[in-house]
């Protein structure tokens, strides 16, 4: 029943919000923003979704200390 879709950065979605999100920590591994605003990034990315959130990452992007925290709370699933 979805009409429609749109892709996005994280920073051009504050305020928004949809059913599903589909939330990809392509690059969580790079030091390029310190660590507030990387578990800022992905709280911001998070929230957005009303009803599902699909996180896609890597086993090291899920080390990282700002997104380690959601392992508990995730049901992870494996790609192959």
């Amino acid at each position: 029943g979805m009409h429609s879709w749109s892709a996005a950065t994280v920073h051009s979605q504050q305020g928004t919000e949809a059913d599903y999100v589909i939330f990809d920590t392509v690059n969580a591994g790079s030091y390029g923003w310190q660590y507030d605003e990387w578990k800022r990034l992905v709280n911001v990315g998070l929230s957005r979704a009303r009803e599902f959130v699909l996180v896609l990452a890597s086993r090291a992007e899920m080390r990282e200390p700002y997104i380690r925290a959601l392992n508990s709370k995730l049901s992870p699933r494996i790609l192959k």
